[in-house]
């Protein structure tokens, strides 16, 4: 009995660090401007404000008991989905579920992903694993968890800085809380192609290159099967 007493302690006080970290990253995104209200994307019930993009056309996704589900394989792929509304400078809470083997990726704007994937055993995970940002950083730490439990992403976004001319003079930067472990702490998403400089510019299997531009939130859908829910955003109008 006391054992369990115990152990009730423990996941409580997790929760509560866990809950203070989220609460760090909101605190951060009011410091920069006026944050709007909290707007859930999916509706738990079908797939209105969501759209397959990137030319792709199966019908791999369907909503199943309030959780909205992707079923492909890597030989029968499935599509990407992309919500209607595009965003600029925003935070997204988002819950996932990762089968064995699973692989996807949440991609902000359409073109940055902090990818999804089946890596709770790696001790030390690269940008490939769960936490980290495709192309460009590895996570600071593991956090991840075992296959066929619900996790999250807790993300800031702040976007692509342009002149007047409408040149980039600094590159995207994000945050990535992964259950509530900060593994990406204000990054910017910069990277160098093969024999090219280091350059803002997407990280790879975006929905376009236009990093000026506002962009929809995508949910890699064509590498494995994937269950979300609980996705929301608020948008931010910096200082």
């Amino acid at each position: 009995m006391r054992l369990i007493t115990v152990l009730m302690l423990l996941l409580a006080l997790t929760a509560a660090l866990i809950a203070q970290d989220v609460d760090a990253l909101n605190a951060t995104a009011e410091d920069l401007g006026e944050a709007g209200e909290w707007e859930d994307l999916f509706n738990g019930e079908d797939l209105t404000g969501w759209v397959k993009v990137k030319g792709h056309t199966k019908d791999s996704w369907s909503v199943e008991d309030g959780i909205l589900t992707n079923v492909c394989t890597h030989d029968d792929r499935g599509s990407d989905l992309g919500t209607e509304r595009l965003f600029t400078d925003h935070q997204i809470h988002v819950e996932f579920r990762v089968p064995e083997a699973g692989n996807s990726g949440v991609y902000v704007q359409g073109r940055y992903e902090a990818q999804i994937a089946d890596t709770a055993a790696i001790e030390e995970p690269t940008m490939g694993h769960c936490g980290g940002i495709w192309a460009v950083s590895d996570p600071l730490v593991q956090a991840a968890k075992p296959v066929g439990e619900w996790q999250s992403y807790d993300i800031l976004f702040l976007a692509p800085k342009v002149d007047d001319a409408g040149n980039v003079t600094a590159a995207a930067r994000m945050t990535v809380y992964l259950n509530g472990v900060l593994v990406q702490d204000d990054v910017a998403l910069e990277w160098a192609k093969p024999g090219e400089p280091v350059k803002p510019q997407p990280t790879g299997g975006q929905i376009d290159d236009n990093i000026t531009e506002p962009g929809c939130l995508m949910l890699q859908g064509d590498h494995s099967s994937m269950e979300y829910k609980n996705i929301k955003v608020r948008e931010i109008t910096l200082n």
